[in-house]
This record gives structure tokens, C-alpha cells and sequence, in this order.
């Protein structure tokens, strides 16, 4: 591959990002599992589809390794939700032999590939790789990995609200507020405040499905009175708390 590209989406880039495995066979599993973590992506694994999908709740992953039946459940009926709830998800469906309609049903709903087993890891690989890579390099931020009150902290932040007064008005602690923070960095590839506020500034979320709106207090949302990003997220920058 050419060292452009690798350059481009370094090892440090992949290390921010989390695939999940979805795949009953506990030595599949594994084996997938092994290959994504020495690329350097922080890995997932689950036997079974409920589990997954419950650990999306608090913290979606970037991509998934999906079989396509798991446990007499369809991965490929599954793509679906996954889709519709995280728009942003890079799914990539695996078959123990890949059939050209259910193939041809997943990319319709939204996969990005599907593989037979056993699986290619080079070729897996690959396909993680570039997609995770376009979406990184065109600077998508992942919005749809946040939950509401992480978005809601979020707003508060970028106008330039310290976690005391963030906490305040949404009626939780200023330690919450913190790690509400912390997740939000972590998922949208922020090192610290002043890089959401960049985000936010720069008009990544204008017009985005689900956007990061003005902030609304936790007593009224109706009378909240937000500060521009361009005005209090300033302030926030500043103080890079």
C-alpha cells in the first residue's frame, strides 16, 4: 500500500478508533479479533447480537465484523437497526458461504462489504482500512456515536460553559460533566475542549441529521439562552479546561 495513504491514517488514528466483532465461533472470533488489534484498533468481541447491541447503548463502535447469523438470529436483518440508529457505522457482514441475494439485501441496507469465511484478514482488513479512513480524512465528525446528554453537554461546553456551570444547568455534578467530556473526546477524535470548540466553529455539525443544536437549561429547555459557538466557544477555547 502506498506510503501516502499510510501516512495519512497513521497507527495513532486507528488506536482512537473501536471495532466490534459479532461472531458465534469462538475461535473465528478470536482470530478476527487478533487481526484488527495488531492493526492497532481498539477491539470488541461478542458471541451473540443482544450483547452487542447493548453495549452500543453507552458506547457505539466505529465499525463491526457482523456474521451474518448469529445464534438463528439475522446479522443481515440486524444491519438494518445498526444503520438506522448509527448512520455512521461501517458495517462489514461475514457468511460461512456468501449467498448473492442475502449479499446483495446487506449492501442494500447499508453494508459496506460481505465476506465469505474463512475470512481473508488481509482482505477485512483492507476494507476496514479504507472506509474508516475516508470517513476519517473527510473530516466527519461522528456525531451520531453521542448520546443525547452527551450532545446536550456538548452545547454547553462549546459556549463556553465550565463544568460547574454546565453541571448547573443541566442538573448533574461538574465530576459527570467531566466524564460526559471525556467520552465525547474520545469518540469524536478530540484531544481536549478547544478541539471540539474547533469542530463546532468550523461548521462540522451545520445541517447535520441530529446536530449539536443550541443548549437548553435542564429547568426550561424552552428559555435556554445559548451563547454562538463563535462567541462563548472562545471563551471555552481559551480557558482549554
Amino acid at each position: 500500500m502506498a506510503g501516502g495513504y499510510q501516512s495519512s491514517y497513521s497507527f495513532v488514528a486507528r488506536s482512537r478508533q473501536r471495532i466490534a466483532v459479532v461472531e458465534v465461533d469462538g475461535r473465528s472470533r478470536e482470530a478476527i479479533g487478533a487481526g484488527i488489534k495488531c492493526e492497532g484498533y481498539e477491539v470488541a468481541c461478542f458471541a451473540d447480537l443482544p450483547s452487542f447491541i447493548a453495549s452500543c447503548a453507552t458506547r457505539p463502535p466505529h465499525a463491526v465484523v457482523l456474521n451474518a447469523e448469529v445464534n438463528g438470529v439475522s446479522g443481515i436483518d440486524a444491519v438494518a437497526t445498526l444503520k438506522t440508529s448509527y448512520p455512521g457505522l461501517v458495517v462489514v457482514v461475514i457468511e460461512d458461504r456468501v449467498n448473492l441475494a442475502s449479499a446483495t439485501a446487506a449492501m442494500r441496507l447499508g453494508a459496506a462489504d460481505v465476506l465469505a469465511k474463512p475470512i481473508d484478514l488481509e482482505v477485512l482488513l483492507r476494507r476496514l482500512r479504507e472506509d474508516l479512513s475516508a470517513r476519517s480524512t473527510a473530516g466527519v465528525p461522528r456525531l451520531d456515536l453521542l448520546s443525547e446528554r452527551e450532545k446536550e453537554v456538548l452545547r454547553w461546553i462549546v459556549n463556553g460553559s465550565s463544568s460547574r456551570e454546565a453541571g448547573a444547568r443541566l442538573g448533574i455534578s461538574p465530576r459527570t460533566v467531566e466524564l460526559h467530556r471525556a467520552h465525547i473526546c474520545e469518540k469524536l477524535g478530540a484531544r481536549n475542549t478547544a478541539d471540539l470548540v474547533r469542530i463546532v466553529v468550523a461548521g462540522a455539525f451545520r445541517g447535520e441529521p441530529g446536530g449539536i443544536s443550541e443548549p437548553m437549561t435542564a429547568g426550561d429547555r424552552s428559555r435556554g439562552e445559548p451563547n454562538h459557538p463563535s462567541h462563548g466557544g472562545r471563551r471555552a477555547a481559551e480557558r482549554d479546561d
